[in-house]
């Protein structure tokens, strides 16, 4: 990735994965001199460390994980993985922020 190129959201998610969570794992367990350590996570968190237990973390670092609001199995649905191979204008972003705060409140 080049600089100032706009991060996708498949590559924020392995970022994540790969770089920073195992990074502020090995600096709290440094800052604390603990050997393991609990994560609390919630919604995209959890997939996040689903995905980073046992490759890019190692899982003998982590004591228990407790995960909010997080899927129990991260898989695509049905036809909507074949979304991928389309062009990008033809999958527009669905506007939605007036939605969710009408939602919220």
């Amino acid at each position: 990735m080049r600089e100032g190129e706009p991060v996708r959201p498949r590559d924020a998610f392995k970022n994540m994965r790969d770089h920073d969570l195992p990074f502020a794992v090995d600096e709290v367990l440094r800052r604390t001199g603990k050997a393991q350590l609990d994560l609390c996570c919630y919604s995209m968190g959890g997939m996040v460390v689903y995905g980073a237990i046992g490759r890019a973390l190692d899982a003998a670092k982590i004591r228990r994980v407790i995960a909010f609001a997080s899927p129990g199995q991260v898989r695509t649905l049905g036809l909507l993985k074949l979304a991928r191979f389309l062009p990008r204008w033809a999958t527009p972003p669905v506007p939605m922020r007036l939605g969710m705060r009408t939602l919220a409140f």
